[in-house]
């Protein structure tokens, strides 16, 4: 579903995935909350670091920013139990189709539990209702002593969002020219995909089993809304790929004024292009290890190829010493405060623009 896909895409971008956590009282009048975490992410990390909270890209704006009151327009009408349940059948029965055709060929493909979501209302309003920056504690001597906290493995990150795919591994275990077979049969030929990919076994289900169409309320409200939906979630986003947050000229230039206080602490960053900030302290501190070494950015590099002490935040004294010089630098460049001005004020911005289709959102909305 195109409202999914490409919601998953800018909610990516706040790492969601690796939990929320709330900002700090003494940082930002503006932003003040207890920290929130997400439970798949808490269970994944081990108890030898329980003590520590999780570790998390964004921090949670309280009061909530002025586009929060339309988040749950923005979710759209929500799921029909009857679709909910046709779909659930549906991917039963696509992917017992696909396992059979997989085997008939001399290759295991294993069923999977679906994992359609209930609803998307969770990921739209943590998404209006962050800002793409670390969370740190308020207080100087909870971060000198937490860091920005722990996180689990990218590997159990996989694993806590049901991304531990059997058939993945599986794949990964071939040799080239196996893999190549396994692709062909289970996708067509990526050279010729349209003259190939119906009688790949993913094409021969969905020929067998078509995916149940969505109810008419949720093609309404794509047709009419998800253009303004994606714009609002585009416009609070970081990532210079999907957002336009961090090209906000206010924003590059706080953010200009953390790094050189960051540098006159001796830092020097190497960069990807979205990344800016005080997510390259954060990114610091997974790289760095528990004895101090550095590892460098590895921009594409695959994860299992990345050592692991590069790849998550144990809540070393390395990492805390970032974290703290990260802090004292927010502190001297006034970071929270202004930068949830900004967001307020790009929120009143887009309120304004879109003023008409908002107002027709909320009466859609309370017809759902």
């Amino acid at each position: 579903m195109l409202v999914r896909r490409s919601l998953g895409l800018v909610i990516a971008v706040f790492g969601l995935l690796g939990g929320c956590t709330g900002m700090s009282e003494t940082v930002s009048p503006v932003a003040t909350t207890e920290p929130v975490t997400a439970e798949s992410s808490i269970a994944s990390v081990s108890a030898a670091r329980a003590d520590l909270p999780v570790a998390s890209w964004v921090t949670v704006m309280e009061p909530p920013p002025p586009l929060m009151q339309y988040a749950n327009g923005m979710n759209g009408p929500g799921e029909d139990p009857g679709h909910q349940a046709a779909q659930t059948q549906w991917n039963a029965n696509w992917q017992k189709f696909v396992s059979d055709c997989m085997l008939a060929q001399g290759f295991t493909w294993v069923p999977r539990p679906s994992h359609t979501a209930a609803s998307t209302t969770p990921q739209v309003s943590l998404a209006l209702g962050v800002l793409p920056v670390p969370r740190l504690s308020g207080d100087r001597e909870v971060v000198a002593r937490e860091g920005y906290g722990v996180m689990s493995t990218p590997e159990e990150q996989l694993v806590a969002v049901g991304g531990d795919d059997p058939n993945l591994v599986n794949q990964q275990s071939l040799s080239s020219a196996e893999r190549q077979a396994y692709d062909f049969a289970l996708y067509g030929d990526p050279a010729n995909p349209a003259g190939s990919s119906g009688a790949s076994c993913t094409g021969r289900a969905s020929a067998e089993f078509p995916e149940p169409s969505q109810s008419e309320q949720t093609v309404a409200f794509l047709a009419e809304f998800w253009d303004l939906t994606y714009a609002a979630l585009v416009s609070v986003a970081d990532d210079d790929r999907l957002g336009t947050f961090g090209q906000d000229r206010r924003v590059q230039n706080l953010n200009a004024r953390w790094e050189s206080c960051m540098n006159g602490k001796g830092y020097v960053f190497q960069k990807v292009s979205y990344e800016s900030g005080p997510i390259l302290g954060m990114g610091l501190a997974v790289r760095t290890h528990p004895d101090g070494v550095v590892g460098p950015v590895r921009d594409g590099v695959p994860s299992s190829e990345i050592p692991d002490d590069e790849k998550s935040l144990s809540g070393s004294e390395p990492e805390r010493a970032v974290a703290l010089d990260d802090y004292d630098c927010r502190a001297q460049v006034d970071f929270m405060t202004q930068l949830a001005q900004i967001r307020v004020s790009r929120d009143e911005d887009f309120i304004t623009n879109n003023h008409d289709a908002l107002d027709r959102l909320i009466a859609a909305a309370e017809a759902w």
